[in-house]
């Protein structure tokens, strides 16, 4: 539910969509963005490409509300060829669009009550393709 809303926050944010590759994600024919909202990237994708994989959930109850809160990791790679620098305003657009974004209108039945996202640290992934991390919160209320 969260992961998939912010996809498509990113989905929506061009200066991040024109520099990721894209990936065929159901027919053939135009690929979109490189964007997962997955527990692992295809192996199949190509570089740069994003991976927002939840990690846990817990709910949480008081008088008349309901929510939950739920931990996510943003990764962000690059391929072995590009600049660091590339790779880094790759990262810091993503942390600008989710840190503190909007995402109640994409949470059908929840009230968007905050989304934190922490600044990107160098997390390279198990085959050294550079990347960086970004861990987001997420806390809403049911409405």
């Amino acid at each position: 539910m969260i992961d998939a809303a912010l996809r498509t926050v990113l989905l929506g944010k061009v200066p991040i969509t024109s520099m990721l590759a894209t990936y065929q994600f159901t027919r053939p024919g135009a690929g979109t963005p490189a964007i997962f909202a997955m527990d692992d990237f295809p192996e199949d994708a190509e570089n740069p490409a994003i991976l927002i994989e939840e990690m846990s959930s817990d709910r949480f109850g008081c008088r008349d509300s309901r929510g939950g809160r739920t931990n996510l990791d943003v990764y962000v790679r690059c391929d072995k060829s590009r600049s660091s620098a590339d790779l880094d305003t790759l990262a810091r657009l993503v942390w600008e669009a989710l840190n503190r974004c909007d995402i109640a209108s994409l949470l059908v039945g929840y009230e968007d009550w905050g989304v934190v996202a922490d600044p990107p640290v160098r997390s390279p992934d198990s085959e050294e393709f550079p990347g960086r991390l970004i861990q987001v919160r997420a806390t809403y209320l049911e409405s």
